[in-house]
């Protein structure tokens, strides 16, 4: 059976995308005006009906890259009603390379960084963003601030939101994964609890070439004991 290309399919669909957002430009632009949340915010299923369709006609018209939905998408990160449009418009932004972008990115943070909870959004929307920098980005989110090695949550938006986005795929998934578990990336503090949990996250999938080496290494991690057996004194409780 022939094997499917990853990477032309998101190209044939970002094509797509880009086709139908260009045709029905101002149909999507009259959604996006009679599905904008001016009343008291409510959770109703129409309500949330209206919101979900208001940020897919604003992901359309983002594919465009036209500057005044990069300065909407801007405004409503800025001073939006509630949190779901905030993330769509950030979501939007994530995938451009416009100055709105990090101006965004910078601003949310600043705002939400005293919530875990948020930031995990904000980490997960940055490395699911379709962009071909997109390991370099994981990479330095690892070094962000806001990053935590040891704690699994940390580590799963990282890792779940960018492979499953399938934007990054093969060699760079090999990479990825070996980047999150590298050697110097490991404290030797770090629970072995925490290591088998991540060991957990980031194993292996069908899709994903390993080295020897690389998988080896895995396999010792994921099969550490909560108890703190290991082969290597230096991953003991």
């Amino acid at each position: 059976m022939k094997e499917n290309d990853p990477i032309r399919i998101f190209k044939a669909r970002s094509h797509l995308k880009k086709t139908l957002a260009k045709e029905l430009k101002t149909e999507f632009e009259d959604v996006l005006k009679a599905t904008e949340d001016q009343g008291e915010y409510s959770i109703d299923l129409k309500a949330q009906g209206k919101r979900a369709l208001h940020n897919i006609a604003l992901d359309y018209l983002g594919s465009l890259r036209e500057p005044e939905v990069m300065k909407q998408c801007l405004e409503t990160v800025r001073e939006g009603r509630n949190m779901t449009e905030v993330l769509a418009a950030l979501n939007v932004l994530a995938a451009t390379d416009s100055e709105e972008r990090d101006i965004a990115l910078a601003t949310f943070y600043d705002e939400w960084k005293e919530n875990n909870l948020v930031i995990l959004k904000w980490l997960g929307i940055q490395a699911i963003a379709p962009r071909e920098d997109a390991l370099q980005i994981v990479k330095s989110l690892i070094e962000h601030e806001s990053f935590d090695m040891t704690v699994p949550n940390k580590v799963r938006p990282l890792r779940s939101e960018a492979l499953r986005s399938g934007f990054l795929t093969g060699r760079v998934c090999l990479t990825f994964r070996y980047t999150l578990f590298s050697e110097d990336l490991l404290p030797t503090t770090l629970d072995t609890t925490v290591v088998v949990r991540r060991a957990t996250i980031l194993w292996p999938t069908k899709s994903c070439d390993w080295t020897s080496s690389t998988h080896r290494s895995l396999r010792e991690w994921r099969n550490l004991s909560l108890c703190g057996s290991s082969t290597n004194p230096k991953y003991r409780r």
